[in-house]
């Protein structure tokens, strides 16, 4: 009787163990790492927080890698319907955005009324938008890549302190 010996990927993300090709499981190992890889990649996208209050009252909150053609496609959505954009806001680009968008509907829902979607608001653009600032300045960026760990530590925490 042959044993086979499973090796544990090194990469964090994935517990499972590697299966080699002629085992009976392989191609859905291999199709359910590549979906776990592809998950992963989208949850930390880079990207950028918005905030856009309607003439309406009405806030829409989002992510986009493209916040200003983002923006623009609700302007335009919103003039078909005799509408317009009172105020607009976004974020610096950071790591994670998919993350942060989700946390941002999150604190929306609790704090004001969904009124379309999954993403529009009754609630305060200035509220939204102080939320939207707080979740993206916890995130890193692409230029906070080349600073060292305290200067980032620094950032995110706001202390030089470094607990031991």
């Amino acid at each position: 009787m042959k044993t086979t010996q499973y090796i544990r990927q090194e990469k964090a993300w994935d517990t499972r163990p590697y299966l080699p090709e002629d085992h009976p499981d392989y191609v859905t190992w291999q199709r359910e790492v590549a979906d776990d890889a592809r998950q992963m990649e989208a949850q930390l996208a880079v990207g950028h927080l918005y905030v856009v209050e309607f003439i309406s009252g009405v806030v829409k909150v989002g992510r986009s890698g493209r916040p200003d053609a983002r923006i623009a496609q609700h302007a335009a959505l919103a003039r078909v319907h005799g509408g317009g954009i009172h105020a607009t806001w976004v974020s610096r680009e950071h790591f994670a955005s998919s993350t942060t968008e989700r946390e941002l509907i999150e604190f929306c829902a609790r704090h004001g009324r969904l009124v379309a979607g999954r993403e529009y608001f009754e609630i305060a653009f200035s509220v939204a938008r102080s939320r939207a600032a707080l979740l993206a300045s916890n995130r890193l960026g692409r230029d906070d890549l080349s600073v060292t760990w305290l200067a980032a530590h620094e950032r995110l925490t706001g202390s030089s302190e470094v607990a031991s």
